[in-house]
């Protein structure tokens, strides 16, 4: 899509570099434009930190939060009884729960099954000594969970385990569908209507497909179609503040613009698991990972539509607009009138718009981007 073969050339190793389609700086009138609104001030400043770095901070949390609130600690079944003894939990687990193999060969208590017996009168330790153990059945009490790590996660709420284990499984399935689907066709908006609207609609299901899900666990249905909300904008939460940061800045700063990401995404990645072992509850864990980017659309005064694709659509009134308000926080005077930057483009081409479709143009691009949909 235009996004990644014309607009924001190749990131090779974290670095920006232009692609061979994408005119050089000197043939490209829209450089001159940017010098003229400035393309190394303070707008760029801010932009970067609030919209490419921060975003990618709180987005990195929103996107990466599902996992901690998802995780399955270790459980057994729950047997009544032992408050009527003096056993410890690991001699009540050796007298209740049978032996397994795990997937290493070594032996743990099940997790999913119990001795199919009454254990609520037991006054002796040595019951098995000399008596067969019982047939063994699935848990009829409910589980018990490891609470080293976390008071509750998500599957320890709703017991989704055993009988239930693929419940997680397919939430990850879930989500990674949807990001392949929102990849294609939040690209394929961008380039029709805008980096804008992108933006909005990539911050609203990002935060909300999260906030909404913390309140339907309890129907698993919904809660699946709202972790496939999150998902479908979570590429383009990314990407579209990115490839606006770098068309409006100086072509040796897009690496720095990269780099502001990448600091992004590793401050976050960093916090939320502290504020998970610090809250050690899922629901207020997940609150407070996910508000963080809904509260990224207070500064929506500096979200701007990317004047390189106003231009592109011959909006030369709108990208004008665009070029004042980059101007007057840069603190220099934007005087090109619309039939000056009409004059400019007079003549030339308008850049091609790369669809869905071209990425299925012969039978060798359309398996290659097959395989690397499944693969994701």
């Amino acid at each position: 899509m235009k996004d990644t073969q014309q607009n924001q050339g190749v990131h090779h190793n974290g670095v920006y570099e232009m692609t061979k389609e994408e005119p050089s700086e000197t043939d490209d009138p829209f450089q001159d434009l940017m010098e003229k609104a400035g393309n190394h001030g303070r707008f760029q400043l801010i932009y970067n930190i609030i919209f490419v770095m921060g975003l990618a901070g709180a987005g990195a949390m929103t996107y990466m939060n599902i996992i901690l609130a998802l995780n399955i600690p270790d459980h057994w079944c729950t047997v009544p009884g032992r408050e009527n003894t003096n056993y410890t939990l690991e001699e009540w687990r050796n007298l209740t729960l049978p032996l397994e193999k795990d997937n290493r060969g070594l032996e743990k208590f099940s997790s999913c099954e119990m001795y199919n017996t009454s254990f609520t009168n037991i006054m002796d330790g040595n019951l098995w000594n000399n008596v067969t153990k019982p047939n063994v059945t699935v848990c009829q009490h409910g589980w018990s969970y490891d609470q080293t790590w976390y008071e509750s996660t998500i599957p320890t709420q709703e017991n989704w385990v055993c009988s239930k284990d693929l419940f997680v499984t397919n939430v990850f399935v879930v989500g990674r569908v949807t990001e392949v689907v929102g990849a294609f066709v939040l690209g394929q908006m961008g380039d029709i209507f805008g980096r804008r609207p992108v933006y909005y609609i990539s911050v609203a299901f990002c935060s909300l497909g999260r906030m909404l899900s913390i309140w339907t666990t309890s129907s698993y249905t919904w809660f699946l179609i709202f972790t496939g909300f999150a998902g479908l904008t979570v590429n383009s939460l990314f990407q579209s503040p990115q490839i606006v940061g770098m068309e409006i800045s100086r072509e040796k700063d897009r690496s720095a613009i990269a780099f502001y990401q990448s600091f992004g995404w590793s401050i976050g990645t960093t916090v939320m698991p502290l504020l998970f072992w610090w809250l050690r509850d899922w629901e207020s864990f997940m609150w407070y990972t996910s508000i963080p980017t809904a509260l990224v659309l207070l500064f929506s005064k500096y979200v701007i539509e990317s004047p390189r694709w106003l231009i592109s659509k011959r909006r030369f009134a709108d990208a004008i607009v665009q070029f004042k308000k980059i101007a007057k926080i840069n603190g220099h005077q934007f005087d090109v009138t619309e039939k000056e930057l009409a004059g400019l483009y007079k003549g030339m081409d308008a850049e091609p718009v790369y669809g869905i479709a071209s990425l299925f143009n012969g039978w060798r691009l359309a398996r290659n981007t097959t395989i690397m949909g499944f693969s994701w």
